[in-house]
């Protein structure tokens, strides 16, 4: 597949943002890149066919009405090497920073989500094989989707969005793309070098 255009991120180190219009998972993508990626290199896509969660859930992402990324995170740019768990924390807390910009009152929950009230808003995986140095962290945020967009999918809790949590408020999706990048720089800045 060949990225619809890059461009700087703006928000996380001097990566690179490489934008599609739909992937399979942008997870698999990074890290199928090897060495050919660097640091702070993030892929986006309007739409995600085979998104994944924890224990190989389904993350259903309709359209282009939520946020669908993910970013590398090399090790060497951190003080101490953080257990995989944390990165999904980091992650956690990043969403959580940036939906305040917009107004939104959130909360991580335990090990990798991002709630509002009682439902799941965000969901983030953080992967890496085998015994590499680079950590990749995805991020699945729910943007404007109403109830409707996600159909007949069944899920334990109901899921919500920055759009019904703000009154049928539209964002922006590449805003809320660059709050979340820059809250996740901030957050990994004050445990490391990020």
């Amino acid at each position: 597949m060949i990225p619809m255009h890059i461009e700087s991120t703006g928000g996380f180190q001097a990566g690179r943002l490489f934008v599609f219009d739909d992937l399979s998972s942008t997870n698999a993508w990074l890290l199928d890149q090897g060495d050919s990626s660097i640091h702070g290199d993030t892929v986006w896509c309007q739409r995600q066919t085979a998104g994944r969660g924890r224990r190989g859930r389904h993350w259903h992402a309709p359209g282009e009405l939520g946020l669908t990324f993910s970013v590398r995170i090399d090790q060497e740019s951190l003080k101490e090497r953080l257990p995989l768990g944390l990165f999904g924390l980091a992650g956690a807390l990043a969403v959580r920073e940036s939906l305040k910009h917009f107004g939104i009152a959130s909360h991580a929950k335990w090990p990798n989500d991002v709630w509002v009230s009682e439902r799941k808003v965000c969901g983030i995986l953080a992967e890496r094989r085998g015994l590499s140095n680079v950590a990749v962290l995805g991020v699945g945020l729910n943007v404007n989707t109403a109830p409707k967009d996600w159909g007949e999918h069944a899920y334990l809790t109901p899921p919500t969005s920055m759009s019904m949590e703000s009154g049928a408020a539209q964002f922006i999706i590449h805003d809320v793309l660059t709050a979340v990048l820059a809250s996740l720089n901030t957050t990994l800045s004050l445990s490391g070098k990020a």
